[in-house]
């Protein structure tokens, strides 16, 4: 979340100015709704970080990187679901 500068309203500013307090993590949090706003691996949506930075090597082997959350449940969760499109096979 950017201030966007000068050309920002005065409004969205103050906003951006709270989000460095720890007031405004403790008191507004992102609904993710049904996940056609919200990209599975680059947003924020499931904790405090991304999950291309907390699943760094899962994010890198992935063929689906800018899907989002609603289409990978739509494509799928479960262990042989779609929605896990892999460069190449995944091994232990």
């Amino acid at each position: 979340m950017s201030d966007g500068g000068r050309e920002a309203s005065t409004w969205w500013r103050v906003i951006s100015a709270l989000r460095s307090k720890e007031w405004f993590h403790g008191n507004v949090c992102r609904s993710l709704g049904d996940g056609k706003n919200n990209l599975f691996w680059m947003d924020e949506w499931a904790g405090e970080v991304s999950f291309s930075v907390r699943f760094n090597r899962l994010f890198e082997l992935s063929l689906l990187k800018s899907e989002l959350v609603f289409d990978m449940h739509m494509l799928g969760w479960g262990l042989e679901g779609a929605a896990w499109s892999w460069r190449h096979r995944l091994f232990a």
